[in-house]
């Protein structure tokens, strides 16, 4: 998970939580626009495909998430992503 170290980033409960669900953090300095994934598209991509979708549950959702991580594994617009870490 990319991290800009941003306050709300830092929250107890957020860090409890990527601690508990086993997700490693990559640290990014802020205000590095060249390592934001949203200015990728990626986000707005994600946007387009949950939207209409209602979910009645925090497994619902992360179950939706997964579908489309899985079916945009090699959508171009992910490509950027997975590319951080050389960047």
């Amino acid at each position: 998970m990319s991290n800009d170290n941003a306050r709300p980033h830092r929250a107890k409960i957020v860090t409890d939580f990527f601690e508990d669900k086993n997700i490693a953090l990559w640290t990014h300095p802020p205000y590095s626009p060249d390592l934001n994934p949203l200015d990728y598209g990626c986000f707005s991509e994600l946007k387009r495909m949950l939207r209409g979708n209602m979910f009645n549950s925090w497994d619902q959702l992360t179950s939706s998430l997964e579908d489309i991580f899985r079916q945009c594994k090699e959508n171009e617009k992910f490509k950027s992503i997975r590319r951080l870490p050389e960047r």
